[in-house]
């Protein structure tokens, strides 16, 4: 299933996509060392804010398993039996502080798919679930009339977010949004929409591209089986593949002039909030193990 480009295609893809960079940029590129200094702080920063990406998958099944916990015990006392879900969650997705485009993270693909199988996978153990009922129609009404009035409670349940992540994350978004003002940054998200034209994608923003991705997966309610054979489902695992190694390319650019321009402004920031951020790091570490 994970097939999705051949070595060589994917070599391909990334050297035209790189070249379609390049030939776009508008400027000089960012300066090396200033780029590096400013990605390595924005991680820092992100790491505490945020989590890895194994963090918030944690912190994802523990809200889910929490929820579950809760439903089981209110339908117990309404006299009911209620056999916990699976979770749904199977990673922790990228990071897209106030839908930055030049801080969103870029990765080697969107997980889409790996999330679209995973999501049909646990439809599956539910029809199976579903079908191994021995409750009457009036049994089911009752049932399903008590987990709707102890949905609400449950869902009552809140994620884990470090303390001060709030302050936090309106400084790195009002930074950011500051920054991608500025001439160089400005400039290179510019080439974003041409370069990613010329490597065969048409779309408007990294958002955009994230979406059309999102849009060619076939429905996932209707089983892992269903899915595979829906000849959407190849066709959509190949596009989301191509777009997020052409936008790895096309937006990379910019987020290296972002994290240049950005350094100093970092380092303050780090240097200021430094016992706040390794309690926050500690904290998501603490919650993923």
């Amino acid at each position: 299933m994970k097939k999705i480009i051949t070595a060589g295609a994917a070599l391909t893809i990334g050297a035209f996509t790189a070249g379609c960079a390049n030939s776009f940029a508008a400027g000089a590129p960012a300066e090396p060392a200033a780029a590096a200094q400013g990605r390595s702080l924005f991680e820092q920063v992100s790491l505490s804010l945020y989590g890895s990406a194994d963090d918030r998958l944690a912190a994802e099944k523990d809200v889910a398993a929490r929820f579950q916990g809760a439903l089981a015990r209110c339908m117990k006392k309404k006299g009911f039996t209620y056999q916990q879900a699976p979770s749904e969650q199977q990673n922790g997705g990228p990071i897209a502080p106030g839908d930055l485009a030049s801080i969103t993270e870029i990765t080697g693909d969107f997980g889409i798919a790996t999330a679209k199988r995973n999501q049909a996978e646990v439809a599956d153990k539910l029809r199976a679930m579903n079908a191994s009922s021995t409750m009457t129609a009036e049994e089911e009404a009752a049932y399903g009339k008590a987990l709707g009035n102890c949905t609400p409670e449950a869902s009552k349940q809140q994620p884990f977010t470090p303390t001060g992540q709030g302050n936090s994350m309106k400084w790195l978004t009002n930074t950011f949004r500051e920054v991608e003002k500025t001439p160089a940054v400005a400039d290179a998200l510019d080439t974003y929409v041409p370069c990613m034209s010329k490597a065969g994608i048409q779309t408007k923003s990294y958002f955009t591209t994230y979406q059309q991705a999102l849009d060619r997966f076939p429905r996932a309610d209707l089983g892992w089986a269903s899915m595979q054979a829906d000849p959407k489902w190849q066709e959509a695992v190949e596009f989301e593949k191509k777009a997020a190694a052409a936008d790895a390319a096309c937006r990379r650019p910019a987020q290296d002039q972002a994290f240049a321009t950005a350094a100093p402004q970092l380092q303050q920031f780090v240097t200021k909030n430094r016992a706040q951020l390794d309690a926050a790091r500690t904290a998501w570490t603490q919650l993923s193990e």
